[in-house]
């Protein structure tokens, strides 16, 4: 099962759990047989035990979430950066710095082609693009995916530590739920 579909199943535990919180709530309150303070003490009481629950729950969703963030950093690739590879780099930055501005895409394409294969390369080459104002960085870089993913389940974290912290009769779970259909499925 991909990362989308363990944080759905810890929220549909999460919505559960709240569900039989509601109840057992119900049921206490509707007993004939308790007065009004031994009521409100038994829905505190059962409240803690609730949170207990939930706050298990907040951690399961997170550790799913470091987990995931976890293997997209570790698929970063690097290359040895031997002589050749950095002087070769080195003729690339001098290359973009200058002439940059006067070529094509599909000749800045094949200039910084060499080095596709190391993330942490690409990543400084596309802020030299951007700096530069150069043409074709969405053609030749794309969206960096990785660095996308990684803010998608920051963000997400954030949305499961409110949802999941708090106070378990008011949480609302529709704004994480609607969280977790807008994201792309991480493997």
């Amino acid at each position: 099962m991909g990362f989308k579909g363990q944080i759905k199943n810890v929220l549909k535990e999460f919505n559960q759990l709240k569900n039989r919180y509601d109840l057992e709530k119900r049921n206490i309150k509707n007993n004939g047989m308790y007065s009004d303070e031994y009521k409100e003490e038994l829905i505190k009481k059962t409240k803690l035990e609730f949170m207990k629950q939930q706050e298990y729950l907040k951690n399961e969703a997170l550790n799913v979430t470091d987990i995931t963030k976890q293997k997209l950093l570790s698929s970063k690739t690097k290359v040895d950066k031997d002589h050749t590879f950095e002087v070769a780099l080195s003729n690339t930055l001098k290359i973009l710095e200058t002439v940059g501005a006067d070529m094509d895409t599909e000749e800045l394409r094949e200039l910084i082609n060499p080095f596709e294969k190391d993330y942490y390369t690409m990543k400084v080459l596309r802020k030299i693009f951007v700096k530069n104002n150069l043409e074709g960085i969405q053609e030749i870089f794309g969206v960096d995916n990785i660095d996308h993913n990684i803010n998608t389940i920051e963000s997400l974290e954030k949305d499961i530590s409110y949802v999941f912290t708090s106070d378990i009769e008011n949480a609302n779970s529709m704004k994480l739920s609607i969280a977790i259909e807008m994201i792309q499925d991480i493997q």
